[in-house]
């Protein structure tokens, strides 16, 4: 495990992705090893990381529906030891999530609607939607959700090695 000498008490990461699949990949592995370089998610990191990866897929295929004219907004915070938290959103028009089918009924089993979601919130400890569902917040340990406009879009020294995707 890396050392946290270098890392801020509180990091906040924004990144502008594109609406490709293929461009999901590079900046989750970039903040996947910044939280376990900072020990926020210790034990979850798979999960963290599964989470996130759905979560992003999720608004480049259905919110933004891989038109490459949209972005995909992802910001990060977190705190060494403690937890982080994430917004994603998308230029969608959103949707319902209290009408996504239950994938582990018996009846959808073979469906892939709302498997994602469902893992999300398996994996997460706090997953709200916002903004009719063109945005999720998700929360894993203590550190509160990030609200409003406020998180930097690129943030802290060269980002401790992260680089800006897009």
């Amino acid at each position: 495990m890396g050392s946290t000498q270098n890392i801020p008490p509180i990091v906040k990461v924004g990144l502008s992705i594109p609406s490709d699949v293929n461009a999901i990949a590079r900046p989750v592995d970039q903040i996947m090893d910044l939280l376990r370089r900072a020990n926020s998610v210790a034990g979850a990191e798979r999960e963290v990381e599964a989470a996130l990866r759905e979560a992003l897929g999720n608004a480049v295929l259905h919110g933004n529906q891989q038109d490459r004219t949209k972005r995909v907004q992802l910001r990060v915070c977190f705190e060494p030891g403690a937890g982080a938290a994430f917004v994603v959103s998308d230029e969608g028009n959103g949707f319902d999530a209290g009408h996504l089918p239950d994938p582990s009924d018996e009846a959808n089993l073979l469906s892939e609607r709302g498997r994602g979601i469902f893992l999300m919130k398996h994996f997460m400890d706090e997953v709200q939607f916002e903004k009719g569902g063109a945005e999720v917040r998700m929360r894993k340990g203590s550190l509160h959700v990030p609200r409003g406009r406020h998180t930097a879009r690129h943030h802290a020294p060269a980002t401790h090695g992260l680089q800006k995707a897009g």
